[in-house]
């Protein structure tokens, strides 16, 4: 049998994969510069990633062995078999959830969204959440520590000045 298609399967899979992480890894960097220093957040659940991860690391590993009667044939494909899995494991455990959040010296990061103080259409501080809205978008909102409240609001008002919202609540 010619194995020659999955292989190319695999090396495609992999160049995506390599394209993806350093997707990803840029937009880490941009949500950093416009973030600034963390300052307080929230951090979704891992544990379903890792899950994910690791029942794809077994399922792929058990179908080698099922499958590897020949080991000329099985060989050469395993260890790219592993770089896709291992590829697409680091995509997604470096990828944002849709539940992280982040609080920084300049902005804020609610899953993929990344924002500014001076590019928040709307803001507000109740109890020890930060609401923002984003033109377009629902409230959102992330922690804050509360010894902080003072100086966020004094960064706040300089930054995004009249857009606290009216709403307390």
């Amino acid at each position: 049998m010619n194995d020659e298609p999955l292989r190319l399967l695999l090396l495609a899979a992999i160049v995506q994969l390599a394209l993806a992480a350093s997707f990803v890894a840029w937009r880490a960097l941009g949500a950093r510069r416009r973030v600034g220093a963390r300052r307080a957040g929230a951090r979704g659940s891992r544990r379903a990633r890792a899950v994910v991860i690791a029942a794809s690391w077994a399922c792929a590993l058990a179908l080698w062995f099922l499958a590897a009667d020949d080991a000329d044939r099985a060989g050469p494909l395993l260890p790219l078999s592993l770089a896709a899995i291992a590829g697409a494991g680091v995509v997604l455990m470096a990828s944002p959830g849709p539940s992280d959040r982040d609080l920084g010296d300049v902005g804020v990061r609610s899953g993929w969204s990344v924002a500014s103080y001076e590019e928040l259409a709307e803001w507000r501080l109740v109890g020890e959440h930060l609401r923002f809205r984003l033109e377009g978008r629902l409230w959102d909102a992330t922690p804050v520590d509360p010894r902080d409240l003072d100086e966020l609001r004094a960064r706040l008002e300089q930054a995004a000045p009249g857009r606290e919202s009216r709403f307390t609540a």
